[in-house]
C-alpha cells in the first residue's frame, strides 16, 4: 500500500439501506459486510462512522466486527439519535432518550466504551439547559466515553461548534460541489483550535458520479459544476472518484468519511487513495472554478424531488456518500 495514500474513514450510512440518491445496492450482506472490514483493516482504515439513525447499522457494525475477530482495529463513531429531542420534550425526557440511545449503542456495537460520540443536531447540545451535554460529559470523565462531538448541518453550526470547549470532534460536509466551509478558512481555524474534523458528502450522496442528462429538475443547478469537473477529470487522465476523493485531502486536518455499498466499491476507494494525486495549485484552480451553489442545492434534506432518478440516469456503482 502507498505510503502516501489519502487517509479516509469508512462510513456506513448505507449498511442500514440504500441510502444515497445513486444507491442501487442497498444494505449490504452480513458476509460482504465482513469482507468490507478485512479490506479496510489491511488497507490501514482505522475508523468507521455511524449513528443510531443508521437504521440497523450499528448493529452490523457490531455483529461483523465480533464475527471478523476486528473489534480492537477499529475506533466508530457514532451520534446520539436525531429525535432526542422534540418541541415540548423535557429535560427529564431528553436524559432519558439520551440514556436509551447510549444504551442502544453500546449493545449494537458489542463494547461498553463508546470511542467518539456525536450530536446529531447541534440544537440538542443546548436543549433543555444543555442537560443532556452535561450527561455526556460526565460519561467522557467516567472513561464512558472516549470523545465527544457533533454533526453540523451547515457552515453556521460548524463555526458555532469551533467555539465550544466540550466538542472535541466535528462531523461536516464539505466537497467540490460545497466549499463554503473550504472558501471561508474553517479548516485551518479548526486545526488551530485542536478540533478533530470528518468531512462528509465527498462525492455529495453521489451526485459527482451522474449525468448531467439525468439530474432531476431539482438538481439541475449541478449540471455546469458537473461539466467542469468531467473536463478536468478527462484532462487529468484520472478518475472522479480520484478527483473529489483528491481535493477532500487538501482540507487541512480533514478526515474524508466515504461510504460504500460492497467491497469492490471499497477496493475502488482504495486504490484511488493510494493513486498520486494532482498537484495543489491544480486542484485549487479546478475548486476556483466551481462557482458557489445554493445552500438549499448543496443540503440533501433540502431537496425536493419528485420522484427518483430514472435507472438510466443512476451510475452503475459509485460511493453513494
Amino acid at each position: 500500500m502507498n505510503e502516501e495514500r489519502i487517509e479516509f474513514a469508512l462510513g456506513t450510512a448505507q449498511w442500514s439501506g440504500r441510502y444515497g440518491i445513486s444507491n442501487l445496492c442497498g444494505a449490504p450482506e452480513f458476509h460482504d459486510a465482513v469482507e468490507m472490514l478485512e479490506i479496510a483493516q489491511r488497507a490501514g482504515i482505522t475508523t468507521l462512522d455511524t449513528a443510531r439513525g443508521y437504521g440497523e447499522s450499528e448493529a452490523l457494525i457490531g455483529a461483523a466486527l465480533e464475527a471478523s475477530g476486528l473489534a480492537g482495529s477499529f475506533e466508530v463513531v457514532t451520534k446520539l439519535d436525531a429525535t432526542l429531542v422534540r418541541d415540548g420534550t423535557t429535560a427529564a425526557q431528553a436524559l432519558a432518550n439520551a440514556g436509551r440511545s447510549l444504551a442502544h449503542s453500546r449493545e449494537a456495537l458489542r463494547r461498553d466504551v463508546l470511542d467518539v460520540v456525536l450530536f446529531h443536531r447541534f440544537a440538542h447540545l443546548s436543549a433543555c439547559e444543555g442537560v443532556v451535554l452535561r450527561r455526556l460529559l460526565r460519561e467522557r470523565e467516567n472513561g464512558a466515553i472516549r470523545a465527544l462531538g457533533v454533526s453540523a448541518a451547515n457552515p453556521h453550526e460548524a463555526w458555532a461548534a469551533l467555539e465550544l470547549p466540550e466538542v472535541e470532534v466535528i462531523q461536516v460536509a464539505s466537497s467540490l460541489f460545497d466549499q463554503r466551509l473550504s472558501r471561508r478558512g474553517f479548516f485551518e481555524a479548526a486545526a488551530v483550535a485542536g478540533k478533530r474534523v470528518f468531512v462528509r458528502s465527498v462525492f455529495l450522496q453521489g451526485i459527482a458520479f451522474m449525468p448531467t442528462t439525468g439530474l432531476p429538475r431539482a438538481l439541475r443547478g449541478f449540471e455546469k459544476p458537473l461539466h467542469e469537473i468531467r473536463g478536468a477529470v478527462q484532462a487529468l487522465e484520472t478518475t472522479t472518484e480520484h478527483l473529489f476523493l483528491a481535493y477532500a485531502a487538501t482540507l487541512e486536518g480533514g478526515t474524508p468519511v466515504l461510504g460504500c455499498e460492497s467491497p469492490d466499491q471499497l477496493r475502488g476507494l482504495i486504490d484511488a487513495a493510494a493513486a498520486p494525486p494532482p498537484s495543489r495549485p491544480t486542484l485549487h484552480r479546478l475548486a476556483s472554478r466551481i462557482l458557489p451553489l445554493p445552500d438549499a442545492l448543496l443540503d440533501p434534506s433540502k431537496w425536493k424531488l419528485a420522484e427518483p432518478p430514472p435507472p438510466q440516469a443512476q451510475a452503475a456503482a459509485p460511493p453513494p456518500m
